[in-house]
């Protein structure tokens, strides 16, 4: 499973921005950052995504109790029978077709992490909030918000259920104003008392697989070095990955922390950091530097001087 963002063209004939009330945090925002850490509700929602150009859709069933989430997976999916539970330190994803348990740190179903560092940015040359027509959604009236950068192209926009704080519809941009991704739930049902055995995940047999397993295995099979930011970073590996660029391989890792995510590339000697202008997004900084013939390169909002330390402290990785 991938994620995935949106873009969006022509704002003011798609959202109505000229009958739009900016303002510097809309209540329905400022409700749904305080609501986060404690909705507790039983949901069913369409997810979709871009992949390769093509949009990707599934079906998800979400129980959600404060910072404890369970994601399971219909029949007739392509996802049937994984499932997701996440609690405030980790996440877990099984897999039953090679009956494994895939441990990284926690997403935060909701992406509140995300909406905080909004609203902080929010009345900023950076980020601007606006109000749109409220819509149904899972049959529950809705506030619409929609996220503008400093040049007013949207990116976000989401419906919030005003009596909950809950976001039950979101839709994301990307720079040139594409829709990529979005989130949308069918039925929600707010207040679900939910017993504690709906976030265990134990199957017998499972193999346990964490992140710094996964990217000893993925550098190991392609050729490149086990490096890896230390814990004492603040950044959690979260995911590894092989991707492509100008047509070669290059090793992507995905970190995570209070801060936001950033990711740290390693390069074959023919590619430096100029052709990893598809993965810098809106604001964010590259710190590149060459060691042992290869170019490695981090890639996030921590600013030059934080990437700059983030590099000094690269390591072999341990596991």
């Amino acid at each position: 499973m991938t994620r995935g963002l949106a873009l969006f063209a022509g704002l003011a004939a798609v959202c109505g921005l000229a009958a739009a009330e900016f303002q510097d945090v809309p209540a329905a925002l400022a409700k749904a950052v305080h609501a986060g850490p404690h909705l507790c509700y039983v949901g069913k929602r369409i997810v979709e995504f871009q992949h390769n150009g093509k949009a990707d859709r599934h079906t998800e069933i979400v129980y959600r109790s404060g910072k404890w989430t369970r994601i399971e997976f219909p029949a007739g999916s392509r996802f049937a029978g994984q499932i997701i539970v996440e609690g405030p330190s980790w996440r877990k994803h099984f897999f039953p077709d090679r009956n494994t348990i895939e441990v990284s740190p926690p997403r935060r179903e909701e992406t509140y992490a995300r909406l905080v560092r909004m609203v902080e940015r929010g009345g900023s040359r950076m980020l601007k909030f606006a109000t749109g027509s409220p819509e149904r959604v899972a049959g529950r009236d809705s506030t619409q918000v929609m996220v503008l950068d400093g040049y007013g192209n949207l990116v976000q926009k989401m419906f919030i259920d005003p009596s909950t704080g809950a976001v039950l519809k979101r839709s994301v941009f990307d720079k040139s104003g594409s829709p990529v991704g979005f989130f949308e739930f069918e039925s929600f049902v707010p207040k679900a008392r939910l017993g504690h055995h709906y976030f265990e995940l134990v199957h017998k047999g499972a193999q346990i697989v964490t992140p710094t397993d996964k990217l000893s295995k993925i550098a190991a099979e392609n050729g490149f070095d086990f490096a890896m930011l230390p814990a004492s970073t603040g950044y959690a590996l979260e995911h590894s990955q092989i991707a492509h660029v100008e047509g070669q391989a290059v090793l992507m890792e995905t970190y995570s922390s209070s801060k936001g995510r950033l990711s740290l590339f390693e390069l074959p000697p023919s590619l430096d950091s100029s052709s990893l202008k598809h993965f810098n997004r809106r604001d964010f900084q590259i710190y590149s530097w060459q060691s042992g013939g290869r170019t490695y390169a981090i890639v996030g909002r921590a600013g030059q001087e934080g990437l700059d330390r983030l590099a000094a402290s690269l390591g072999p990785g341990t596991g």
